[in-house]
């Protein structure tokens, strides 16, 4: 998430980074008139006096030697093509006129402004790169959010399931890992933390869990018998491997099964109860209405019995 966020920012410093290079390797390519030229000339039988006689052609501005090299810096007012040998190596150097870069083919007037225009950079184009990347960027990122809402987790007995499936008789771990997939399954069924405990304390934690007391027993044989497979050394037959894998299964099951029950009967006991209070409010309403009818009845009846 955080790298596709980061995605924008890095297009905007790479296409800032390429105009600034591009611009700068644009005013290195020519030398004009006047502009110091400093050069790094190795001081390998080279001296001082050598270097000036070579660049002789130039106004040295400045020489400087280092431990193994000298700094040179020069400049010259005529234009053309200048060729320095040094050792074995050649440095040319073509000098320009600023006059020479300007287009004219009748009389230049004076003026204020550029004698060219600089290279216009071209916004319109990076603010839509941005604008698309960002946009690809925002997609893709509620994509992920979408998809990651999409997975349903399996239900705890169904994900212990296709953990203990899944592993292979040959796995020198296999109880190892049945036992920690069927400590993951009891923590997401009772909310509850039993990694890391001892058969003991399992058993010792299982007397608190509810709807566990039907299956102590079971549990108990079981892991008694896996740590002798777990910490003896002895290897396990694979039928015995698998003898045991299904037991526990059978036992997750009719824990799942239990829980599922004690889970269904409060909706159905709420349900109950719920239908008795409003048959008890209706039949309560509807003996009212009869008494009261009945007794205006009987105070009309009354009335008419009295004598004028």
């Amino acid at each position: 998430m955080k790298k596709t966020r980061i995605m924008p920012f890095l297009l905007m410093l790479i296409m800032t980074f390429s105009i600034m290079h591009a611009s700068a390797a644009a005013s290195e390519r020519n030398i004009y008139v006047g502009d110091i030229i400093e050069l790094k000339i190795s001081s390998q039988n080279q001296n001082e006096a050598v270097i000036r006689e070579k660049f002789k052609d130039f106004e040295v501005v400045g020489l400087v030697e280092e431990s193994d090299h000298f700094i040179l810096k020069v400049r010259t007012f005529e234009t053309g093509e200048k060729r320095v040998v040094l050792g074995d190596k050649e440095i040319v150097i073509v000098v320009k006129s600023t006059l020479q870069d300007i287009q004219s083919d009748g009389p230049m007037e004076g003026g204020l402004g550029p004698a060219t225009s600089a290279p216009a950079v071209p916004w319109l184009y990076i603010l839509i790169a941005l604008l698309a990347a960002s946009a690809v960027t925002g997609v893709l990122s509620l994509k992920g959010r979408f998809a990651t809402k999409s997975k349903v987790r399996p239900a705890p007995y169904q994900h212990f399931i296709s953990q203990s499936s899944s592993l292979l008789y040959e796995d020198n771990e296999f109880f190892v890992k049945l036992t920690s997939y069927f400590k993951e399954y009891i923590e997401a069924v009772y909310q509850c933390r039993i990694k890391g405990m001892t058969s003991a304390e399992i058993l010792y934690t299982v007397d608190k869990l509810p709807r566990m007391l039907n299956v102590k027993q079971e549990l108990k044989c079981w892991l008694r018998e896996c740590d002798f497979f777990k910490f003896t050394g002895t290897t396990a037959s694979r039928e015995k491997k698998q003898e045991m894998q299904r037991k526990l299964a059978e036992l997750a099951g009719r824990i799942d099964a239990a829980n599922r029950a004690v889970q269904g009967s409060p909706n159905r006991a709420a349900q109950v109860t719920a239908n008795r209070v409003i048959y008890g409010t209706a039949e309560r309403a509807v003996s009212g209405t009869a008494q009261r009818n009945a007794h205006e009845a009987a105070k009309r009846a009354g009335k008419g019995a009295v004598p004028r």
